[in-house]
């Protein structure tokens, strides 16, 4: 990314708690350089990427899924119907992977 994106403007929702817990959100916008949000957490950074891939979701719309991936979803779909004891269920993929990265 090259740095002419200088800054952005980031709707920052702060939790404000009053007694007893309760929490409310404020906005606030600022100016905020790439390099500052490179040194924020991986966590703080992955939510602002949701944020911004929702927001572009919203802006656009669904996106057209070209014909060649809509064929392969198409074969694999049939091969699963054809083979479902093939499958792998999501919870041990996520824990193959889980156990990779950790």
């Amino acid at each position: 990314m090259e740095e002419c994106l200088a800054s952005v403007k980031l709707h920052l929702q702060p939790a404000v708690c009053g007694q007893g817990g309760t929490c409310l959100m404020s906005s606030a916008t600022m100016d905020v350089s790439i390099d500052q949000l490179r040194g924020l957490p991986l966590e703080r950074r992955l939510e602002i990427i949701e944020a911004l891939w929702e927001s572009v979701e919203a802006d656009a719309g669904p996106f057209p899924i070209p014909d060649e991936f809509a064929d392969e979803l198409d074969r694999r779909y049939a091969e699963h119907v054809a083979n479902p004891e093939s499958s792998i269920p999501w919870e041990q993929v996520r824990a193959e992977i889980h156990r990779q990265l950790h």
